[in-house]
C-alpha cells in the first residue's frame, strides 16, 4: 500500500509542475507547442480552438463608436434643462 500512496504522490507532483508551467505560457506559445507535439493542425481541437479564441480577444479591437466629444461633456441633466429652457422661451408646454 504504501507503494501505491508514494506513486500517487509522485504523480500528483508532476501534474503541478505541468500546472505551473502550462500557466507561465502565453496561449500563442501554448499553441506553437500543441503544433510542435502533435503535428500543424493535428489533435487536441478543442484546446485549439480555445487558444486561438484567447488570441484573438487578447488583439486590439477597432471601436466602431463614435469618439466622444472632449469639448462638450454636459450631464444628462443639463441637457434636460436646456432643452426645457429652449422650450419654454418658444412658449411650449412638454
Amino acid at each position: 500500500m504504501g507503494k501505491m500512496s508514494r506513486r500517487r504522490d509522485e504523480r500528483q507532483r508532476e501534474a503541478v509542475e505541468r500546472d505551473e508551467s502550462r500557466a507561465g505560457r502565453s496561449p500563442s506559445e501554448q499553441l506553437s507547442m500543441l503544433d510542435a507535439r502533435l503535428g500543424e493542425s493535428m489533435g487536441a481541437q478543442r484546446e485549439r480552438h480555445r487558444l486561438l479564441k484567447a488570441i484573438e480577444e487578447s488583439k486590439p479591437k477597432r471601436s466602431t463608436k463614435k469618439q466622444e466629444s472632449k469639448t462638450s461633456t454636459k450631464e444628462r441633466g443639463e441637457r434636460r434643462k436646456a432643452k426645457e429652457r429652449r422650450s419654454d422661451d418658444r412658449g411650449r408646454k412638454g
